[in-house]
């Protein structure tokens, strides 16, 4: 599938062929986007389907391998059509809403959290003429030199963190303290209606840091983590500003 629109796309900006990128990308950008996203999902099923229905010698074992690989890759193609869009469209839609919440000379701290990453990519195209943005994410660190260029943009070191891939530890804690926090967006392993919660210890100190420090405190939070529990509490809900939900 991402070999087809990176083609589809190369095609498209030829120069030599501009009818292509007329007809593909200027008439019909939606559909073409979904004809090659479709495409792409079933072709991995679709190759293995002749050994689910083979006859002749052997047709057993090509059979029994068929349908396990065809049941597994259906499965996958199924969750990459629905959830996955879904799941995005959760996200863009709160970092959207977390977005009307930013102003003009904000200084942000962004967690190291896939909604609050939404947000930071919504920021990179903000004609904001003072913000400054405080993250231990990689990811977005990796992405500085996407935003406006006189953003004022500070990475936190540390412990690198393989899981949440983001810096954690006592060094990230120190350098928070030397910093002015006007607004937090943070996301959590879960909420209930009494507390915030996450699965990691290092991810619930840093949290309970930003808290402490950040005149405004926003929890980012899709539904699917609603009503459960992580095992390290970081904090009352009623310490949040604002709760972002879809």
């Amino acid at each position: 599938m991402i070999i087809f629109c990176h083609f589809s796309s190369r095609e498209a900006n030829r120069a030599d062929q501009p009818e292509i990128q007329s007809f593909l990308f200027d008439k019909h950008p939606e559909q073409t986007c979904q004809t090659f996203r479709r495409a792409g999902c079933f072709a991995d099923p679709g190759g293995v389907f002749p050994m689910v229905i083979a006859t002749g010698a052997g047709a057993g074992s090509r059979q029994a391998i068929g349908i396990t690989t065809f049941s597994g890759m259906l499965q996958a193609t199924l969750v990459g059509i629905v959830f996955t869009p879904a799941l995005y469209a959760a996200f863009q839609r709160i970092a959207e809403e977390a977005l009307k919440h930013i102003s003009e000379n904000d200084i942000l701290f962004l967690d190291s959290s896939t909604t609050v990453y939404h947000l930071a990519k919504l920021l990179e195209n903000t004609g904001f003429s003072s913000l400054t943005i405080v993250t231990n994410s990689i990811m977005i660190i990796q992405d500085f030199h996407k935003f406006p260029s006189h953003y004022v943009r500070i990475g936190l070191g540390g412990s690198y963190d393989m899981q949440l891939n983001s810096f954690l530890g006592q060094s990230t804690l120190r350098e928070l303290e030397y910093l002015e926090i006007s607004k937090a967006f943070v996301s959590a392993f879960g909420a209930d209606e009494d507390k915030v919660t996450t699965n990691h210890e290092y991810h619930a100190s840093l949290l309970m840091k930003v808290m402490e420090i950040a005149r405004k405190k926003y929890l980012l939070i899709d539904k699917s983590k609603l009503d459960r529990n992580g095992l390290f509490k970081v904090s009352s809900v009623r310490a949040f500003d604002g709760i972002l939900t879809d």
